[in-house]
């Protein structure tokens, strides 16, 4: 991903990781998501919905664990569906 798209995409990711799970503390880029006890089933739900919203597009359930693997893998998930 570029470094300009990133730098975009990253106050709004953070945004949303913040207001729909309890991840404040764990929003830096190599953080690891999925298996963050902060991240249950029900914030999972509510972020994925948000991060639809927010960057119009669909996240595909089969791809949850490894997109939500750490920050960046969410950034470039985000950025190749926004591209695609």
């Amino acid at each position: 991903m570029h470094d300009d798209t990133r730098i975009r995409c990253l106050p709004a990711l953070r945004s949303i990781l913040v207001q729909e799970s309890e991840l404040a503390g764990v929003v830096e880029r190599g953080a690891a998501l999925f298996d963050s006890p902060s991240l249950d089933s029900l914030a999972l739900v509510n972020l994925v919905v948000a991060l639809e919203n927010e960057f119009a597009i669909q996240i595909d359930a089969e791809d949850l664990e490894q997109v939500f693997a750490t920050l960046d893998s969410l950034v470039d998930y985000l950025d190749g569906k926004r591209a695609g």
